[in-house]
């Protein structure tokens, strides 16, 4: 039987928001908030699950979606499959979104076409 190697991660971000650079953590109210300024997106761990993490330092809840490719198999022969999952991310709080690869059983895999969004 074959292990699995080390997940190939392509991450293309197609966002809404522009990211706040490390060590800034602005915070805007409702009327002048816009959701880029005060939104982090990025990949919390890899092992022993994948996730993401999406940091609100706004003082408005947010809604995002966020969606990726899985892709089982040494090439695109084997089984794909497109996730979107949404969420609403209260004022002041981050949460994470976790990605199974359990689909993919022992076959190698690799998360594609991650994108994300988020809103008023």
């Amino acid at each position: 039987m074959l292990r699995p190697r080390r997940p190939f991660l392509v991450c293309v971000a197609a966002c809404a928001f522009t990211l706040a650079p490390a060590g800034v953590v602005p915070t805007a109210s409702a009327e002048d908030a816009s959701v880029g300024d005060c939104v982090r997106f990025e990949l919390a761990r890899i092992e022993p699950d994948m996730a993401y993490a999406i940091a609100n330092s706004c003082e408005i809840a947010v809604s995002c979606t966020l969606s990726w490719r899985l892709v089982c198999g040494e090439d695109r022969g084997g089984k794909v499959s497109d996730v979107r999952r949404r969420l609403r991310v209260p004022k002041a709080t981050s949460s994470e979104v976790a990605i199974s690869t359990a689909s993919c059983g022992d076959d190698e895999w690799r998360i594609e076409d991650v994108a994300w969004a988020c809103d008023k």
